[in-house]
Formats: structure tokens, C-alpha cells, sequence
């Protein structure tokens, strides 16, 4: 039905497509399905674009599958929720009292304003007094994790890297899942 669906669009001259609908309840490996599909079904000289899902693995997933854009609100919703983003693809949550003294930037490795500037304790002061200034640097933090994610990506794929790259951050998927 996938097939006959993407063989009707792509008969229409459109100047890319989109992919939606795919992260509103399905199970996670029906998504992937779904995404994989549109890779292949999908034509590679045109722009293809994942609606709504945006988490390292859903990236990893996309981008193997030929995805070109993707969007997805995770990052400045989490944010403001006081979930921080960690590139290993876990998360913290800065409102937890852990964090009250902790000097340490959220990721010292990260570049954002929030951890060049600001210690977790910082923050989660920030959040904890609902300063409008916790939830921009949470949404500035979280952005760039998946810019740096993305950056990351496409460098592999320019380098003809993408099977280890892609291991690699899988293999960490799993570690932190246990």
C-alpha cells in the first residue's frame, strides 16, 4: 500500500515530499518501518522530509533511509520541561535537587551559551525560579546537541564513515539502555 501510495505521488510533479503521521502512537520499530520505506520508495532527486520526529535514533534511522530534512519540537518542549538533552542520547533533568550545587556546565564538551556561561547549579536555579533565561539556554543546549548530532552525520557520510558512525552511536543506544 506504501509502494502504490509513493508510486501516485511521485507520478505528480512535486518539488520534494513529506513523510508524516509516523510518530503519533505506532510502536518504535512500525515507525522505522515506515521511514525505511519512504527511503525506498521515495525518489532520491528530490528533497525528503520527516515530519515531527526528531530524536537521535529517529535521525539515525532517517538519515540511513535517505531522509533530507527533518523538524521536530523535542528539543525547546523538553527544554522547557527542564529536560536537557545529552549527546550521548540520554537526558537530565535540571530541576532535581542533584544539580543544586553541581559547578559543572551540562556537557563540557558543548559550546552552546548555557555551558560556556552557566554551571548546572546555575540552572537549575534558573528553571526553579521559572526565569525566562533557564528555558532559552535549555532550548539553546538542546538544539545544539542535534546540530552537533546532525554535524556529526553528515561529516560520516562525507567521509564514507556512516557504517561506523552509525555502530558506534548504536552500540551507545544500547549501553544506555541496558
Amino acid at each position: 500500500l506504501r509502494e502504490e501510495g509513493a508510486e501516485r505521488l511521485t507520478a505528480m510533479p512535486f518539488d520534494g515530499y513529506a513523510v508524516g503521521g509516523v510518530s503519533v502512537g505506532e510502536d518504535r520499530e512500525s515507525m522505522f518501518q515506515v521511514i525505511a520505506d519512504a527511503g525506498r520508495f521515495l525518489p532520491t532527486d528530490r528533497p525528503r522530509y520527516l515530519m515531527g520526529v526528531g530524536g537521535l535514533e529517529e535521525f539515525l534511522v532517517g538519515i540511513e533511509s535517505g531522509i533530507d530534512l527533518f523538524d521536530c519540537v523535542i528539543p525547546t518542549r523538553n527544554a522547557r520541561n527542564g529536560t536537557i538533552l545529552l549527546s550521548d542520547g540520554g537526558t537530565l533533568n535540571i530541576r532535581n535537587a542533584i544539580h543544586r550545587r553541581d559547578r559543572n556546565p551540562l556537557e563540557s564538551d558543548c559550546d552552546c551559551p548555557g555551558c560556556l556561561t552557566f554551571s548546572r547549579g546555575t540552572l537549575h536555579h534558573l528553571y526553579n525560579r521559572r526565569e525566562m533565561l533557564a528555558y532559552t539556554l535549555g532550548s539553546l543546549h538542546n538544539l545544539r546537541v542535534f546540530h552537533r548530532f546532525l554535524e556529526t552525520a553528515r561529516k560520516a557520510l562525507l567521509e564514507h564513515s556512516w557504517s561506523q558512525f552509525r555502530d558506534k552511536i548504536r552500540d551507545g543506544f544500547r549501553a544506555r539502555s541496558g
